[in-house]
């Protein structure tokens, strides 16, 4: 082979290796399609990785499964998802779907012009910004195990199947993996070794793969894909719409060990809220926090006044992995709850909902002064040593952490340790499992149908298909299962909240002009935290053939009038009361005060 000839060969076999990078021909797909909705409900956000440079990656998308009807196919480029990202596997693709209508089942697929078709899947949009009515599911600490999360999502996907309206949304309350690392986010076919990190979130077990191909999933970041404050995993494959995310890389001079992975979102007639609880959120002062020294409040926290202030949505729900109170068995978040307990109450939250606790658990304090619900359980009272505890009354703090995780027990008899309080007087709430009404430990999810003014939860535990429990480490797949309702929570608006108050009545006057009966309500604000709402007064049993002349409205027949309050602890509001008394009877009635929307 002469000169000429060995520089051309040369030449040639360069051209080709450049083309083979450039092209397809070797890329393969690491991460098949999944979802993530960032609130709008006209669109869909597909993601998916390769393990190679991929230039011809297309996504496809229409109504029906044979895309005869298509909608639209677009190529979609690499992006980098963060500077919070190591450099492996960075051949990711993100495309936003828009124009989409609410409410309507899609299907779409991703293919390749060398490699054919890396995966396929379908989603049901959001329901329009104005519905009153939305159904969703959830679960939370999928870690450890991926043939044992690959049960609890074969009961997840039973549902849908049978109601597509579930399809549209799942959340998720923390530790997707075991760890922040490449490992535990990867995929591969070896589902099948008991107790390892491994491969737990991106499987290749057909219920799992078929799940994130099927409905976006929205949730928090728990303490296993935390690393000192600072995540770079977690962001990567599921990037949020964030709005302060923090990527100053991890190790460096300045980090601050704090990315502030929160956000929200609206879906339909509910406001998630979602709170990162490896950044900072402490409020001025408040004790053993850096915002005592500061005399300020954390960024995190201001922000979530804001968010909770300001949404207009009738239902809301707080997000955060770690229980502020619930049945254990993890020690309670006591900074948590002196952070957000009184934002739950003076705001209006209606539920919380977080994991951790690797089983299914239900905190309710219905009273400031309660007596626990349980049969044979010791009687609780909100004050240890003096203090008062924080829990936001009638409100319902949900753990669903059996998804996949090693279970822990739970402690229903509000006498732990813990609850002693400390020779000061000062409530630390280590072991101390006050307030829960309810906790199976067993694996499981939860349900959620939003329709109008009520809003319904079923908790589910999980079987074998022949009632024995599912074991881990034990498992091979595929295994028969079955759902076993634990228990129904219904929440109403409007929400008594009449044990936050107490209510004077004054004295009636008679006009002989207007021939009316006038006076006035005031009600106090006797709990420990600042309520910020619609606070409607009922007039519950008002003697027949008494109208009260400025009723806002009525609720059932039952008159009521509406004021909006911003009261701190000790602070008051009056109500003017006008009647019309034709018998001139005796007039009687049982004040109630209730959150309206």
């Amino acid at each position: 082979m002469n000169v000429k000839t060995r520089k051309a060969a040369r030449r040639l076999a360069l051209a080709l290796a450049l083309s083979s990078c450039a092209t397809a021909a070797f890329a393969g797909n690491v991460k098949k399609p999944y979802m993530i909705y960032e609130g709008d409900p006209t669109t869909m956000t597909v993601l998916w990785q390769d393990n190679a440079t991929e230039t011809t990656n297309t996504i496809t998308w229409g109504t029906d499964s044979t895309f005869t009807t298509n909608l639209g196919s677009v190529t979609v480029p690499e992006y980098t998802p963060s500077p919070l990202a190591p450099t492996l596997y960075t051949h990711q693709h993100k495309y936003k779907i828009t124009g989409l209508s609410p409410a309507t089942k899609y299907y779409y697929q991703v293919a390749d012009a060398t490699n054919g078709v890396y995966g396929t899947g379908s989603f049901v949009t959001a329901p329009d910004a104005n519905a009153t009515s939305v159904k969703f599911l959830g679960f939370g600490d999928t870690r450890t195990n991926p043939n044992v999360m690959e049960q609890v999502i074969q009961e997840m996907r039973k549902v849908y199947a049978a109601d597509p309206a579930y399809q549209s949304l799942t959340i998720q309350a923390g530790d997707w993996v075991h760890t922040d690392g490449e490992t535990a986010w990867g995929n591969s076919t070896n589902n099948t070794i008991p107790g390892t990190a491994l491969y737990e979130w991106f499987n290749t077990n057909p219920q799992t793969e078929a799940l994130l191909a099927e409905t976006p999933i929205n949730g928090v970041k728990g303490n296993h894909e935390d690393n000192g404050g600072y995540s770079a995993f977690f962001p990567k494959y599921y990037p949020y719409p964030y709005p302060s995310i923090n990527t100053v890389a991890t190790g460096s001079a300045t980090d601050p060990k704090s990315n502030n992975l929160y956000w929200s979102f609206d879906y339909g007639p509910v406001h998630f809220t979602l709170v990162d609880q490896y950044s900072e959120y402490c409020y001025a002062d408040q004790p053993n926090t850096t915002c005592a020294t500061t005399h300020a409040n954390s960024a995190q926290y201001d922000w979530v006044v804001t968010d909770l202030r300001t949404t207009t949505k009738p239902w809301k729900v707080l997000m955060y992995h770690e229980p502020t109170w619930g049945p254990g068995t993890h020690q309670l978040n006591y900074k948590s709850q002196l952070a957000f307990d009184r934002l739950i109450q003076q705001y209006g939250v209606d539920m919380v909902y977080s994991g951790h606790n690797h089983n299914y658990g239900r905190a309710l304090a219905s009273t400031l002064a309660e007596t626990k619900p349980v049969a044979g359980a010791t009687p609780q009272n909100t004050v240890v040593n003096g203090v008062q505890d924080t829990i936001a009354p009638t409100v319902n703090y949900v753990t669903v952490g059996g998804g996949g995780a090693p279970l822990y027990t739970v402690d229903l008899t509000n006498a732990s340790t813990g609850c002693a309080g400390t020779p000061t007087g000062v409530y630390i709430n280590n072991n101390c499992f006050r307030h829960a009404v309810a906790g199976v430990s067993n694996l499981g999810y939860a349900t959620f149908n939003v329709n109008g003014n009520t809003f319904t939860m079923n908790a589910y535990q999980i079987f074998h298909g022949d009632g024995t429990t599912i074991a881990k480490g034990t498992d091979t797949l595929p295994q028969a299962t079955t759902s076993s309702l634990i228990e129904t929570v219904t929440l109403t608006h409007p929400t008594d909240i009449s044990t936050l108050f107490s209510v004077a009545t004054s004295g009636l006057t008679y006009s002989r002009a207007t021939q009316t009966y006038s006076g006035t309500v005031t009600a106090t604000n006797v709990s420990s935290a600042p309520v910020s709402l619609k606070l409607s007064l009922y007039f519950n049993n008002l003697s027949a053939g008494v109208t009260l002349l400025n009723a806002t409205s009525t609720d059932n027949g039952v008159p009521y009038i509406d004021q909006t309050v911003d009261l701190a602890p000790g602070a008051s509001i009056m109500y003017p009361v006008k009647f019309s008394n034709p018998s001139n009877q005796f007039i009687h009635y049982e004040p109630a005060l209730k959150r309206n929307r």
